[in-house]
């Protein structure tokens, strides 16, 4: 079986190198349709080395992309030679897909040209990730869980790919929530993206709809409260962009009060209140980031302002933290902050800026995706770590790839 796999995810590679050397446009859109098969039969990864390939693939495919992003180039090269410098040769797994993502937001402007064929392709990976999951965990992944005891929370794996295990119920909703968020998308603007495909493909509202209530119930079952509240801001900034009258967003209020008001006699809402309630280090997430600020500050302004270095283990130089949940941070930005300080941080808070001030600019139907995808995607690196996944970084640079594209704005249509 083992064998087999490779080989399958050879072939993958190779499918995925050829559509790069069609454009990188075509080559983020053929990676996104080969690891959403691979997520469908149970595949973690779906080209071998990805945080090498998809990095070299980008760069080599298009020498332009090197001489109008420079300086981002530079910086990850700088982050590679500190990370040697530092004594950590030996890059992970997950310091490879940081550099793969730093390479996407450095060709952000180039990569996307048609938003909604992107879009298309990550919900389709969402899909298929959920339907995986499901599958993976069977029963247990519709059981209302018990909010305080993660335990519960916790999915159990079954043996359809003859695997035993248990799955983090976070990251179950973090890709339901992508699907939820994208499956939005397509309701309020079915004909942009039938516009895209040539083809009605998304006139059928009644499955679109029934789609959005998998999603939902799914990212809601994790328990998450992180997701939860992207999802939540990621819904307003939906609204607020698409001008929706204040009389929708007073009822939507009234309906959120009425929830939390008659929440003990709903068993999931109740379980998201006490846990809300009834924990005030978030989870011990604030404990973990003092203790890895303590660390920086420790070794100094150079730690600070560039980090420890990729492969830094952070945990291993404070003795207050010893317990295996917390060698996580539960954060994407402290992840990046402890590989590359102050510097890294700032050009992704730099980023996001820039893109949030475009779509305040230029307000369409692609500005109201973007900013829509971005939104989720930092509130979910606000409490777990999506960006030590590829396909993570592909929504970041998509929602940060600015109002400007290369095919034209779409005014919204009144």
């Amino acid at each position: 079986m083992g064998i087999l796999k490779d080989l399958i995810l050879l072939i993958a590679t190779l499918f995925c190198i050829n559509y790069f050397l069609k454009g990188v446009s075509q080559g983020i859109l053929g990676y996104l349709v080969i690891i959403s098969i691979s997520a469908l039969f149970g595949f973690s990864r779906g080209i071998m080395g990805e945080g090498i390939v998809l990095p070299l693939c980008l760069i080599l495919c298009d020498k332009n992309l090197i001489r109008s992003n420079g300086w981002l180039v530079l910086y990850i090269l700088l982050v590679a030679v500190f990370t040697i410098i530092k004594g950590n040769t030996i890059f992970g797994e997950y310091d490879e897909v940081m550099l793969t993502g730093f390479t996407l937001l450095s060709f952000r402007k180039y990569l996307f040209p048609n938003v909604y064929k992107v879009l298309s392709a990550l919900w389709l990976y969402a899909q298929c990730k959920t339907i995986n999951l499901v599958m993976l965990t069977g029963s247990s992944a519709f059981t209302i869980a018990d909010a305080n005891d993660m335990s519960t929370r916790m999915l159990e794996t079954t043996t359809v790919y003859g695997e035993t295990g248990f799955i983090d119920p976070n990251y179950f909703a973090l890709v339901a929530g992508l699907g939820f968020i994208i499956t939005l998308m397509m309701l309020k603007f079915k004909n942009k993206f039938n516009s895209a495909f040539s083809a009605k493909w998304f006139n059928n509202r009644t499955l679109l709809h029934i789609i959005l209530l998998f999603d939902f119930f799914f990212t809601v079952r994790g328990l998450s409260r992180g997701v939860l509240l992207a999802i939540i801001g990621s819904y307003l900034v939906f609204l607020y962009y698409s001008r929706v009258k204040l009389t929708y967003i007073v009822l939507l209020l009234i309906v959120s009060g009425l929830i939390i008001v008659f929440a003990e006699d709903i068993p999931i809402v109740a379980g998201f209140m006490d846990r809300f309630g009834a924990d005030d280090t978030g989870g011990g997430r604030y404990l973990i980031w003092s203790a890895v600020f303590d660390v920086m500050k420790r070794d100094g302004v150079l730690a600070l302002f560039f980090g420890e270095g990729l492969n830094y283990h952070w945990w291993f130089a404070d003795s207050q933290v010893t317990m295996g949940e917390l060698l996580s941070t539960h954060n994407s930005f402290v992840n990046l902050f402890i590989a590359t300080g102050f510097v890294g941080i700032s050009i992704i808070v730099y980023v996001c800026v820039k893109a949030y001030r475009q779509y305040n600019e230029e307000l369409n139907t692609q500005s109201i995706c973007k900013a829509l995808l971005l939104t989720y995607i930092i509130l979910c690196c606000l409490s777990i770590e999506p960006l030590h996944f590829s396909w993570a970084w592909i929504v970041l640079a998509l929602g940060c790839s600015g109002a400007y594209v290369a095919n034209g704005s779409h005014k919204i249509s009144k």
